[in-house]
């Protein structure tokens, strides 16, 4: 089998899916401030804050952070 016979057998490169632009559009500070909020919260309450802390993060970067021009909320 020569090298033309070989590449004509073989099947076209397919093009690869382009990834989804994904970006925060968020305030950098206002995350930070949510996270040091969170923290004492959680040394305060000794760990009970851990959940509505969960919470408010997802909140924050699903609000915050587009794919594709759309937000995850």
């Amino acid at each position: 089998m020569t090298a033309a016979d070989a590449s004509a057998t073989a099947a076209p490169a397919m093009p690869a899916p382009a990834a989804p632009a994904v970006r925060f559009v968020g305030n950098p500070r206002a995350y930070w401030r949510l996270l040091i909020r969170g923290a004492a919260l959680l040394a305060v309450t000794l760990g009970i804050y851990r959940f509505w802390f969960a919470t408010d993060v997802r909140r924050f970067l699903w609000s915050n952070t587009e794919v594709s021009g759309e937000t995850l909320e």
